[in-house]
């Protein structure tokens, strides 16, 4: 299965958490996943440190055509079970 996965807060919070314990149990042979979140970040961080591939999106504010553009693009570079 693979399956996209959106983050664009910029602070640590439960539902990060939550964001990161997913990622990480999905993060198996068999299951592709693509995270896109905010680079540097404490998430990100996080993330690096399990082994959990990223894509890094700039998440300027809601109108940030680049992120929507990118996100777009990442969608459309395969079949997707979930998004």
């Amino acid at each position: 299965m693979k399956s996209l996965h959106i983050l664009g807060n910029r602070q640590l919070g439960g539902a990060e958490r939550f964001y990161i314990r997913l990622l990480q149990a999905l993060n198996v042979p068999g299951h592709e996943t693509i995270v896109a979140n905010h680079a540097g970040r404490p998430v990100a961080t996080l993330l690096e440190r399990l082994g959990v591939p990223q894509r890094h999106l700039p998440f300027v504010n809601k109108g940030d055509a680049f992120s929507v553009l990118r996100l777009r693009h990442l969608g459309r570079a395969g079949a997707l079970a979930v998004v």
